[in-house]
């Protein structure tokens, strides 16, 4: 008699972050809050940071400390030197065949967007570029005439 063992699903992978580095303590907030983002978006897919610099944890620090697979996203936003060069010179050694390296974010439709959703914010509204206007610049304070002497008082 054969016994069919049931199969097990391989384990789900953990999305990791590959974030650029900064020594800006505002910037590493920004992504350690975009991670966390998308851990809400994700439910029940574990999701870490991981820096190419100045930040910890380094990636070998991250992947030592993931089991099973993982999808290494790039936090960058053009396919340049860190994504084709830097970021698979990381990613050699034992840790290299369970780690797939996603593209980069960027050209991507959805970052367009979110620029032209920007310059909307910031006054600049669709159309053709003719048809837009800077807006005015501030009107000054009033205050003293730049051109009129100081006054002072005689002394007493």
């Amino acid at each position: 008699m054969t016994t069919t063992l049931p199969r097990t699903a391989p384990p789900a992978p953990t999305l990791l972050a590959l974030a650029h580095g900064t020594r800006d303590e505002d910037g590493i907030r920004v992504v350690r809050e975009l991670t966390a983002r998308v851990r809400r978006l994700r439910p029940g897919t574990r999701v870490e940071l991981a820096w190419l610099g100045l930040v910890r944890p380094t990636v070998s620090e991250a992947l030592a400390r993931l089991p099973g697979p993982v999808v290494a996203v790039p936090l960058l936003l053009a396919r340049g030197y860190h994504v084709r060069t830097d970021i698979p010179a990381l990613l050699t050694g034992p840790d290299a065949a369970r780690v797939r390296v996603a593209p980069a974010l960027g050209p991507s439709p959805r970052l367009a967007e979110a620029a032209a959703a920007q310059l909307a914010r910031a006054g600049r509204p669709p159309g053709p570029p003719s048809s837009w206007q800077p807006p005015a610049p501030p009107t000054p304070t009033p205050g003293p005439t730049p051109s009129a002497p100081p006054t002072c008082s005689p002394p007493t």
